[in-house]
């Protein structure tokens, strides 16, 4: 009987250093696993990031280049109404 409970005791001293083993390599690919995830995070908003801000200047110039398209089309329009009241030397004066 005496054998038999230390058989017991040994075996599961045995398979809890086993056990204590198996988690620790776990832990460890849980952790790697994790940092992985977190650098391709970081990679994805850095693109992210540089994906925006080249939208955002985009929008910039597009807006930038409608305000000149807008003010080029208010002096033609400017041009066209005083076209027949104004004299040629006022005429060249306004398109330089």
């Amino acid at each position: 009987m005496l054998a038999v409970n230390f058989l017991c005791v040994y075996q599961h001293g045995t398979l809890v250093t086993r056990f204590v083993d198996i988690m620790k390599v776990y832990n460890n690919q849980q952790l790697k696993y994790r940092e992985l995830c977190r650098e391709r995070i970081q990679r994805q908003l850095q693109i992210s990031k540089q994906l925006v801000e080249i939208v955002l200047h985009l929008r910039c110039c597009v807006v930038n280049c409608l305000a000149i398209v807008w003010f080029i089309l208010y002096l033609k329009a400017c041009i066209l109404c005083f076209l027949p009241f104004a004299n040629f030397s006022l005429l060249f004066l306004v398109l330089i």
